[in-house]
């Protein structure tokens, strides 16, 4: 087995914890609003929805925002269901905790506009 040299490096190992808060926010999410992981429409919805969490990511930092794993879930939520709001499927059924406090919604709004 080969040493994992790249997990060493603080950045790495950050961007790792946000992959993996990113994925449990989105199962929670599809599995709260009861999305087949075989939909067709998922990767279009996934792919809309990194777009949109990449721009709310960068908007939010430059805002001062500080925006770690928790914070980058929180905003890729907010992505995921702007998008799936967008195709018309309903997503109140959202757990709070998954899509965080109101600025994270008011970042992914500015930064789909």
């Amino acid at each position: 087995m080969q040493n994992d040299d790249w997990g060493r490096d603080p950045g790495v190992r950050h961007l790792r914890q946000v992959f993996a808060a990113v994925e449990q926010t989105s199962e929670g999410l599809l599995a709260a609003w009861e999305v087949d992981r075989f939909d067709l429409r998922l990767r279009r919805w996934r792919q809309r929805a990194l777009e949109l969490f990449q721009r709310a990511w960068a908007l939010a930092g430059s805002r001062g925002r500080a925006v770690g794993p928790q914070e980058a879930a929180w905003l890729y939520g907010r992505s995921l269901a702007a998008v799936l709001a967008a195709e018309g499927r309903a997503v109140e059924a959202a757990p709070a905790e998954l899509l965080g406090p109101d600025w994270t919604a008011e970042v992914v709004r500015e930064a789909g506009s």
